[in-house]
């Protein structure tokens, strides 16, 4: 695997983060993932500067959080569902003001 963040979503996720608003850059970003989007979303975040928290399920494989952790994002645990950790992402992101 040649990929950095070891899958093709950093393309997408450094696209997002570095389109941002330097406003809204330096407040951070937040995603929910079970692996590899959080991992890039991290990854990302950490060579833009950004900070960033991923939400991730309860039971999440260590390693998914080893990799998204490496990137110096913070990680939530939040129920097993998608729903549920979309909704505690939502809620983050409207109580820190995160993109």
């Amino acid at each position: 695997n040649l990929q950095r963040g070891g899958a093709f979503k950093l393309r997408g996720a450094y696209n997002f983060v570095a389109q941002l608003p330097q406003g809204e850059r330096s407040k951070g970003v937040v995603t929910y993932s079970s692996g590899n989007h959080g991992r890039a979303v991290a990854l990302a975040a950490a060579e833009l500067g950004v900070p960033a928290v991923v939400v991730v399920p309860e039971d999440a494989a260590a390693v998914k959080v080893a990799g998204i952790r490496r990137w110096g994002a913070e990680v939530i645990f939040e129920g097993t569902t998608s729903m549920e950790r979309r909704r505690r992402a939502e809620a983050i992101a409207a109580e820190r003001e995160l993109a």
